[in-house]
């Protein structure tokens, strides 16, 4: 409503016409898709697994095993599927919800004798040991 009654009829700064104007000058030059997938590119985006053992995207919460949670995950869209990934596996794959404020929960990924997902390994790359500073407190102590 707000399209076709605000933004199709505002004066655009370049040639002063409106989007409605335009769309109307150009629509005899506009092409069937035929047989062309729709609009609609896989989308690759990173996610973390909250609290319910899902992901949210685009308002929709899709289940995730349980074992995830709090962890960060690999999520690749279609105009049909989400598929989740962790460490470059696949965890879930659900239908692609067609609305908004919908839950895809697959009960698998609620069950608890399920093996756990193994831990994801620390990065040590910022830690060190503190035997470094007994080495510094020495050092001044020589001197």
């Amino acid at each position: 409503m707000w399209v076709a009654t605000i933004t199709d009829h505002r004066t655009l700064s370049d040639k002063g016409d409106t989007p409605l104007t335009r769309f109307h000058a150009e629509r005899e030059q506009l092409q069937a898709l035929d047989g062309k997938p729709p609009f609609g590119s896989p989308r690759e985006l990173e996610r973390t697994v909250t609290a319910e053992a899902a992901i949210v995207l685009d308002t929709n919460v899709y289940s995730v095993p349980w074992q995830l949670i709090g962890a960060k995950v690999q999520v690749i869209t279609t105009t049909a599927t989400v598929n989740i990934y962790h460490r470059a596996q696949l965890v879930a794959e659900h239908p692609r919800c067609e609305g908004r404020h919908q839950r895809r929960m697959d009960k698998t990924h609620f069950q608890l004798d399920a093996t756990p997902a193994a831990p994801a390994p620390r990065d040590r790359s910022v830690t060190r040991s503190l035997a470094i500073y007994a080495d510094y407190a020495a050092a001044e102590g020589t001197s």
